[in-house]
């Protein structure tokens, strides 16, 4: 049979994008428990004893059909928001995903446009892309911190806008909007009939005075979507609710499946949202040591980490000369998964992000992140260098060398230690991983010859005399830029 010929050229190309928490990607499996995973964003605070009694308790309904409606669920939730919300106001679903996809399935139609303020979760044009929306796409400015911006968005609305994504505070970088933003921008939109999704999935970290569930009632457009999985800590249950007025949710609850969350998860969930004590500590964990982690960050020279507001930590480590696919691959040899981000609409090959763990776990992905910058080159290495910049003029073959010959095809001995180290690029062939009988590795570039063919060499050292005086002085960004001018001068593809 061929599915070709059922299945529209639209759908044939969904696919869902990376995500963080892929854990189970990791080629040894049975190092799950060794792996520090900072690429997800859950609470570490988050323990068994928090719903231990509840769990044990779910068990033995399991060989029940679970309640469809998550009545008692609800009944919590209402207490949560202090009786600001019925709940009428409230639809339950396996976590904020599902609520995403059934939002998109009720209300988006073929060629509506679809606002996405990016760069963000990455399901929200998946789910649009499913129902064969048009994603128009404005984009926050990193210059501006990714700072959230009213006119990029009102002036993509159109008669055939449907719905506008907005996620707050935003991820991948964790900033809290302006409340007054945001209102005005769900104004603009129902003077428009226009939906807005609103994800709040994050929105515990900064305290719920920030979210928009408490002005529920004063908006006929607006879906708040929640989860449990990051503030409380329970991702491997899937579940979430979502808030809006009694029309919206009434539609929304018609394109759901009748028993969406298994009877575990509402248990469970009930137990956690009363943790009051659990709830202010983590708010204040997170508060001082998001602080001291940024702080860190901050030492390590060429990173751009912007603020936020929230767990997780979005950082630009383009100055650094180094990509985030390198810098995961070096962290997963030492057991630290983090997000590669360049699969973020917006965003390139050089964001990364991180979440906020405990003090010492914190300090261990610091450490490592340090190894990875620039390393500390030797002092023979810094010397040889400077005295070729303050002498112009390079030092030729030294074949009296110990360790002569060293390299295949060696013309100049000038960048015995090479200005570029570490590189993390194979574009010259030579960059490689050298193992240790323990398991640990180095950065080697044994075969390489690039700097030392002579004419290479010249360039270099003319590039570096430019750049400034003292080699330290140079930063790793400009020196890739120098490696990359010559490569493309040579006529060789760089991928940097």
């Amino acid at each position: 049979m061929d599915l070709n010929k059922i299945i529209n050229e639209k759908k044939r190309k969904l696919a869902h994008n990376g995500h963080g928490g892929e854990i189970y990607k990791i080629n040894n499996l049975q190092d799950l428990n060794s792996l520090l995973d900072f690429s997800t964003n859950i609470n570490p605070l988050a323990s068994l004893d928090l719903f231990k009694r509840a769990y044990l308790d779910s068990i033995n309904q399991v060989s029940r059909y679970p309640d469809s409606k998550s009545t008692l669920l609800k009944e919590e939730l209402v207490k949560y928001f202090e009786y600001k919300i019925t709940s009428e106001n409230l639809i339950i679903g396996a976590g904020s995903e599902e609520l995403i996809s059934i939002f998109c399935s009720m209300f988006i139609d073929s060629s509506d446009e679809v606002i996405v303020y990016q760069p963000t979760f990455t399901e929200y044009a998946w789910a649009i892309q499913k129902n064969e929306g048009k994603i128009i796409n404005v984009y926050r400015k990193s210059k501006n911190n990714f700072q959230f911006e009213c006119d990029p968005i009102i002036s993509q609305i159109t008669s055939k806008t449907k719905i506008i994504f907005i996620c707050n505070p935003n991820n991948p970088n964790g900033l809290l909007d302006p409340l007054e933003k945001l209102e005005e921008i769900i104004k603009i939109a129902s003077e428009n009939d226009i939906l807005v999704f609103l994800d709040e999935a994050f929105i515990e970290f900064t305290g719920e005075s920030n979210s928009f569930v408490n002005k529920i009632d004063l908006f006929d457009n607006l879906f708040v979507c929640r989860s449990f999985t990051k503030f409380f800590g329970i991702p491997g249950l899937r579940i979430g609710f979502g808030v809006s007025n009694a029309n919206i949710i009434n539609y929304i609850t018609n394109g759901q499946v009748l028993w969406p969350v298994n009877c575990v998860a509402q248990r469970v969930a009930q137990e956690i949202i009363k943790s009051k004590e659990f709830i202010d500590k983590s708010i204040n964990f997170f508060s001082e040591e998001s602080k001291f982690v940024v702080s860190e960050l901050k030492k390590i020279k060429g990173l751009k980490v912007y603020p936020t507001n929230t767990n997780y930590i979005l950082i630009n480590t383009r100055k650094t000369g180094v990509k985030a696919s390198n810098i995961k691959e070096c962290l997963l040899e030492e057991k630290i998964l983090i997000r590669d981000c360049s699969n973020y609409e917006g965003l390139n090959g050089y964001y990364i992000r991180i979440c906020i763990k405990s003090r010492e776990l914190n300090l261990k992905l610091i450490s490592s992140l340090k190894k990875i910058f620039r390393p500390q080159m030797h002092e023979k290495g810094l010397i040889l260098i400077n005295i070729a910049m303050r002498e112009k003029k390079l030092t030729g073959l030294v074949k009296k060398c110990d360790y002569y010959p060293c390299h295949t095809g060696l013309e100049d001995c000038t960048f015995c230690y090479c200005p570029f180290y570490p590189c993390y690029q194979t574009d010259t062939g030579g960059f490689e991983k050298v193992y240790s009988k323990t398991g640990g590795f180095i950065w080697a570039c044994s075969s390489c010859i690039f700097p030392h063919k002579r004419e290479n060499a010249e360039k270099i050292l003319n590039g570096l005399i430019e750049l400034g005086q003292d080699f330290k002085s140079i930063s790793k960004e400009k020196l890739m830029k120098l490696r990359t001018d010559i490569l493309k001068q040579n006529g060789t593809k760089d991928d940097m």
